[in-house]
């Protein structure tokens, strides 16, 4: 709405919010029903009750690829699986927005909860007010997200690599390592 208006996605924020208008997340039913399952994934919609609630302890969103094809989006979500391992391996608990069910990044074995909803900014927005993540992870080729996800939340945002804008596989100055493609037995 934010672009077709041509408004600043804070005032449809603001509209929605006073018109009592925000979503709420389903769970979704693998059995429909039969079987009591929890499976922590979502999708939106604008019924009163909301079955997410927030971790208590610190959380990463990762937010995924989107659809997958085959080539470099099939890599780029193996690497997205990779980076929630690595995340739930150092102490997080990780959470996985894509709009690709079929996709990898969406094992339940690989996130602690997950979200199958558009790759769209107003859709995150929705997700991190609702999770309040500690860290964002956006893919490297979602530079429009990253910069109007940091303007609207003041939240620490990372690209993941490689950053196809700049071409630049690591930050200059690296805070942490995640240790991507090693497997560890345990």
């Amino acid at each position: 709405m934010s672009e077709t208006w041509d408004v600043p996605i804070d005032y449809i924020k603001k509209l929605s919010m006073q018109a009592k208008s925000v979503p709420t997340y389903k769970m979704i039913e693998p059995s429909a029903g039969e079987f009591d399952e929890n499976i922590l994934s979502f999708y939106s919609s604008y019924e009163i009750e909301n079955e997410s609630s927030q971790f208590s302890s610190k959380t990463a969103l990762v937010i995924g690829r989107g659809g997958n094809k085959l080539g470099p989006n099939t890599a780029a979500d193996y690497y997205t699986a990779e980076i929630l391992i690595q995340l739930r391996e150092v102490g997080y608990k990780t959470i996985i927005i894509n709009n690709n069910p079929n996709s990898l990044s969406l094992n339940p074995n690989l996130s602690d909860k997950r979200y199958i909803e558009p790759i769209q900014l107003g859709d995150i927005l929705n997700i991190i007010r609702t999770e309040k993540p500690v860290r964002v992870f956006v893919p490297g080729n979602r530079h429009y997200l990253m910069k109007e996800i940091k303007k609207n939340q003041n939240l620490n945002v990372q690209i993941l690599p490689p950053d196809q804008e700049t071409g630049v596989m690591l930050p200059k100055k690296v805070t942490y390592a995640l240790n991507f493609f090693c497997y560890t037995a345990k």
